[in-house]
Order: structure tokens, then sequence, then C-alpha cells
């Protein structure tokens, strides 16, 4: 979404959510800052959402953002990971570096009669991986993609050692890889974070998990999650 083109796509934007009609949503590639969420949800979405967004790394002004229904008696709490460094062992000239591309935003969900220090009732984490267009020394930005999976385990581990291993964390958002990526062990493996569509109660089997298509010119659709 942006201030520009959001007049001419916000419409089908807006229906597929409408449609659905979900408690919360997580956006990838908002540019203008929380204005421009906020400008969405007002004059698209009925006012239905709260909306939250904190100014990431990307230099093109792409930022993660989060909305969740008002109408829902949760108090929240936004933290920001944008500043945590890494030093890419393919270019240890440019030194440490932001590891998120854009951030990895967390929302803090309470309800209205815990004490603000409490355990969350569930942590809401925006994820927008590195896209696969070169990075110096790594063609398809594997080796960055696969370290911020790292970062984003350690992450979700933390909260576990601040707020008990119990604690609900939902991970959301355009990962750049697939689902079952060995880019992602760190979140299956190291953080436990399961992935949704097995959660279910009838889990659709895995060539229906589509939560993405391309098609390329001259080529067959390919579809992935």
């Amino acid at each position: 979404l942006n201030k520009i083109t959001g007049a001419d796509i916000a419409p089908s934007r807006a229906k597929a959510i409408l449609d659905v009609n979900p408690d919360m949503v997580v956006f990838q590639e908002i540019e203008g800052g929380l204005e421009t969420l906020q400008s969405f949800n007002r004059n698209h979405l009925q006012d239905k959402y709260d909306c939250f967004l904190a100014i990431g790394n990307d230099a093109r002004g792409i930022d993660i953002g989060m909305m969740i229904k008002k109408d829902l008696p949760f108090v929240t709490e936004l933290r920001t990971h944008r500043d945590v460094k890494w030093l890419d062992p393919g270019d240890i000239k440019a030194g440490l570096q932001p590891l998120f591309s854009r951030d990895l935003p967390a929302l803090l969900v309470r309800t209205k009669n815990q004490a603000p220090a409490s355990p969350p009732l569930f942590i809401l984490i925006g994820n927008h991986g590195k896209s696969k267009r070169p990075w110096p020394g790594d063609p398809l930005s594997t080796r960055r993609r696969t370290a911020q999976a790292q970062g984003a385990a350690e992450i979700i581990k933390g909260y576990k050692t601040e707020f008990g291993p119990q604690a609900r964390v939902l991970l959301g958002g355009d990962f750049n890889t697939s689902i079952d990526s060995p880019e992602l062990a760190a979140i299956r493996q190291q953080a436990g974070m399961e992935e949704a569509f097995r959660l279910l109660p009838n889990p659709p089997p895995p060539e229906q998990r589509v939560t993405h298509t391309y098609h390329p010119h001259n080529r067959p659709a390919e579809k992935d999650q």
C-alpha cells in the first residue's frame, strides 16, 4: 500500500480482507508509515481496526504493519527489533548491519484486566524476509534469509524466557521462501513453531496449502506456501 497507487489497488485489497473478516492482519510493504495504514483502515475497512507500525530498516520505506479489531477487549504493546545486528560472513568488510531487511515487530496483546508486565495473552510477530534478489556473494540471498530466521528464532525464544515456555507466539508474513525451506529450520527446530495448517482439526493435504502463486512468462504457474 502506498499513497500514490493506493487508490487503485486499495478496493481489491480491502475486499479480500472484508470477505475473510479476520481479527488480525499482518501487512508487508506499507509505504508512508502508520498514516497510510490508518487511512486504508478508515477509508476501506470501515474503521474496524486499530493500526500498528514501527518504521524499519528498508531504504525504500516499505514497512510491516499490523491491525487488530477495535471491538476486541485487548491492550497492546508494540516492540521493534529493527536494531538487531549481524555480521555477514560473506561480506565481513561491510561490518555490522541490520539483520532484518525491514523489522521483526512484535505486538504483545493482553486483556484489559491484565497487569502491564504480565505474560501476554499472545504475541503477534510480523515477518518480511529478504527477497531473492542478489546480495554480495549470495545470488539468491539465501544466507541472509537463513540468518533472519535464526534471529527470529532467538527472539521467539527470548519471549518464552521472559514470559514462560507456554507463551503463545504467532509469526506471520512474507518469508520469501517456502514454508518447509531449510532456511527456516531454526524457526521450527529451535523456536518450536508449528506451521499453521498442521494445527487445524482437519488439515488440508500439502498440495492444497497454497498461499502464493507465481506466473512466469511462457511457463506453468508455480504454487507455493
